[in-house]
């Protein structure tokens, strides 16, 4: 097991590559990114920046799009979602779906991915396999 801050690497079988930390699990698998938010999170900016640090070390730096699971998240604050939709937060990514539990949560979040300014593709999904289908389009953009 190697050791990164406060995240441990794991190499699964079916996963290509797996961390995980206090906020997140992250893994590839078939040229995704998964991104699965733990219970309770609170995200701010320490959160964001310990994610995407992760995130970028499970992609290998080579770009990919991400399934990012909010259903287990209870709220992030304004700074962190700025820092999230930068360049540099979204370096390695080609595309982002986000998986929500409800209809009005995928509203609410594509709405605000209308406004912000994002440097990748994103969108909100209830269904999971809907979502997967959708980034299939971005994967393999090296």
């Amino acid at each position: 097991m190697i050791e990164t801050s406060m995240s441990k690497l794991v190499v699964p079988k079916k996963r290509e590559r797996f961390i995980e930390n206090e906020f997140v699990e992250i893994w590839s698998e078939n040229g995704i990114i998964f991104q699965k938010i733990k219970p309770g999170v609170v995200m701010d900016i320490a959160a964001g920046q310990q994610i995407v640090k992760d995130r970028m070390f499970v992609s290998g730096q080579i770009t990919m799009p991400t399934l990012i699971d909010l259903r287990h998240l209870i709220h992030i604050d304004i700074e962190t979602r700025t820092f999230l939709a930068s360049e540099a937060a979204q370096r390695y990514l080609s595309a982002g779906a986000f998986l929500m539990d409800n209809i009005l949560n995928r509203l609410l979040v594509n709405a605000i991915i209308r406004f912000d300014n994002s440097f990748m593709p994103l969108k909100g999904f209830t269904d999971r396999a809907k979502a997967l289908t959708w980034l299939e389009r971005f994967k393999n953009l090296n």
